[in-house]
C-alpha cells in the first residue's frame, strides 16, 4: 500500500526488496523459535581430542540475516514517498 501511489519506476524497484523481506521475516521467526527451543550455544567435536561449546549455527544465520533484513528495511525506507515517510516517523515516535 505504501507504494502503490509512488511512481512506476519507484514502485518496480521496491518489488523485490519487499518479497526478499517478506522471505526473511518468515525464517528469522523460524530461526528465533529454534533458538528459543535450543538455545544459543551448541556442543562441536572434530575428531577423538578436539570438542567443546560454540555459537549455533542458527543464531550464526540468524545474526547474519537480521543485519541483512535492516539494510532491506532501510532500502525500502528510502524508496517511500516522503509523505509516507513522515507519517511512518510520526507513528514511530508515538510508539516511542
Amino acid at each position: 500500500k505504501i507504494f502503490e501511489d509512488c511512481d512506476n519506476a519507484r514502485r518496480s524497484m521496491a518489488v523485490k526488496p519487499i518479497e526478499n523481506i517478506a522471505f526473511m521475516s518468515v525464517i528469522l521467526e523460524d530461526l528465533q523459535q529454534s533458538i528459543m527451543v535450543n538455545g544459543v550455544i551448541s556442543e562441536y567435536r572434530n575428531g577423538e581430542n578436539q570438542f567443546g561449546m560454540k555459537q549455533s549455527p542458527e543464531v550464526m544465520t540468524y545474526l547474519s540475516m537480521i543485519g541483512n533484513y535492516n539494510k532491506l528495511a532501510k532500502t525500502l525506507t528510502d524508496l517511500m514517498p516522503p509523505e509516507k515517510k513522515e507519517e511512518a516517523d510520526a507513528a514511530i515516535k508515538a510508539f516511542m
